[in-house]
């Protein structure tokens, strides 16, 4: 899609800070941000660097997306067709109707489906809500546009696959996402997207071999390595090597990033579900306090829940800090991540907090009510599937009565 700038350096910016997003290297926002302050025909750069903010969990009061609006307001009438309809779906993730602007973006991927930063728009946000038709559609779409070995169909080969994996359709998922490596070999979504195919299937020799067998070939795309990471470690607690996945977690989940804090909370939370591991206390403490230097917090209902596991294995004034704060946070019920945050995302801590606690019937009676509607905090399946699995434990704690995991 042509973007409007004002000369073609900024035209170059905006398409390097592209590529670092499709190949998750570098820093694509602090490309974007001096761009957006200095082109006044600047307009993708600020829809771009505002969708990456608001999936991120920054608050949409942030400075940073209070200025780029601004910009796109000045900037709206002399934009394209096109590039009005990012500007209206992004206004409308700002607002948290996520779901609104899912369908806009999808509408401006079907006009033009080479638009391949409105097809990862759908994808990521579709992601970030556990939305599954217009990812699998834009994806589709788009291999059908694209030319058959192009970067841009390798691109939405490993875009379908995921999409397909999360839906149960596994064996779609692995031809695709093998398509998108003959293709490049270094594209690291396929990679992951096969990498979900082969947990959901057991396939733990093949995981490891596809992950931990190549890690030189991903290990610089900075942007995906942790969580890439997080796979090999969930891997080696379904095998019961507690004390190999908990060096995963010392040696390589060093991410200080909110989802890079996540995998790690996830990866140690499971550890202790499933293996004999040994002490985590120290580990709980260091991840709380990373947990408490986050500004991204009660604006995503998935990095909220890992920060409420840190926070459940710790006390003191941060888990204080983090329990305050989202008392007080007032959501705007009517929106799609307002309505989240009331129906999922207060409950789901609630139940993780009576866990840590060792209230399992309290645990197991909340996180039994948020089961059916848990897609909304976004992640994948194979992500939110701790919340079952801590369900299970409590469930299973309740019904032969024994000390469940409590700090």
């Amino acid at each position: 899609m042509a973007v409007s700038a004002g000369g073609p350096e900024s035209t170059t910016t905006y398409r390097s800070a592209v590529d670092q997003l499709f190949t998750f290297t570098g820093d694509p926002v602090a490309l974007l941000d001096p761009l957006n302050a200095s082109d006044e025909r600047m307009t993708m750069g600020a829809v771009l660097a505002i969708a990456l903010r608001i999936m991120g969990g920054v608050a949409p009061t942030h400075p940073a997306i209070v200025n780029d609006l601004g910009r796109l307001d000045r900037r709206f009438e002399r934009v394209t067709d096109a590039e009005r309809a990012h500007v209206e779906a992004v206004r409308r993730a700002v607002a948290g109707a996520f779901d609104d602007a899912i369908a806009m973006w999808d509408e401006a991927h079907q006009r033009n489906p080479n638009d391949i930063v409105a097809g990862r728009m759908v994808h990521d946000m579709c992601l970030h809500t556990g939305t599954d038709q217009p990812r699998l559609n834009a994806a589709a779409r788009a291999i059908s546009a694209a030319a058959p070995a192009s970067r841009e169909a390798g691109i939405a080969h490993g875009q379908l696959a995921l999409s397909l994996e999360e839906v149960g359709r596994d064996d779609e998922a692995e031809q695709h996402g093998r398509r998108a490596l003959d293709i490049d070999a270094d594209d690291l979504w396929a990679r992951h997207a096969l990498a979900h195919v082969y947990e959901n299937q057991g396939r733990n020799d093949d995981s490891l071999a596809l992950l931990a067998g190549t890690a030189e070939r991903w290990s610089t795309q900075n942007l995906l390595v942790n969580h890439i990471w997080w796979h090999v470690g969930l891997r080696l607690v379904n095998h019961g090597d507690g004390s190999s996945a908990m060096r995963v977690l010392d040696e390589r989940l060093t991410s200080t990033t909110p989802f890079g804090l996540s995998d790690a909370t996830s990866l140690l939370w499971r550890i202790e579900l499933a293996t004999s591991a040994g002490s985590v206390d120290t580990r709980w403490s260091a991840l709380a306090d990373l947990w408490d230097r986050v500004g991204e917090r009660h604006t995503c209902g998935f990095l909220d829940m890992h920060a409420a596991m840190a926070h459940a294995s710790t006390s003191g004034r941060a888990a204080e800090r983090f329990w305050n704060g989202l008392a007080m946070t007032d959501h705007d019920g009517r929106s799609f991540n307002g309505k989240t945050f009331g129906t999922v995302v207060r409950p789901l801590v609630a139940g993780i907090r009576a866990f840590r606690a060792g209230d399992m019937a309290a645990a197991a009676e909340l996180l039994a009510g948020v089961i059916d509607d848990l897609h909304r905090i976004g992640g994948s399946v194979v992500q939110r599937d701790i919340v079952a699995r801590t369900h299970a434990a409590a469930t299973a704690s309740v019904e032969t009565p024994a000390n469940g995991p409590s700090r």
